[in-house]
């Protein structure tokens, strides 16, 4: 973060900037209950992208709010969540 605040947990459409691409993304931001954590996080899955991105810099634009937070029954229900994100993300983006 440079002087911004976190916004409320939720999942978002994001643009991310990594160097002079410009990617498609979705962030998930805030606890996982559907693991029993209740740490916050961040995580972001980039659409159409492959490739290891840990330590690098990566600058996140939030351009739309899609769901609030919530426990899913089993990981196959997250995972269709997660899909239906991508979704989503991609009509806004």
């Amino acid at each position: 973060l440079h002087q911004e605040t976190l916004p409320p947990g939720g999942v978002y459409a994001v643009w991310g900037a990594l160097g002079r691409r410009r990617l498609k993304g979705v962030l998930h931001l805030g606890a996982r209950p559907t693991f029993r954590e209740k740490d916050r996080s961040i995580e972001v899955h980039f659409i159409d992208y492959e490739g290891r991105l840990y330590g690098r810099e990566i600058e996140l634009e939030i351009m739309a709010w899609l769901r609030p937070i919530r426990r899913f029954s089993s990981p196959e229900a997250l995972k269709a969540a997660i899909r239906n994100d991508i979704l989503k993300a991609q009509k806004i983006l």
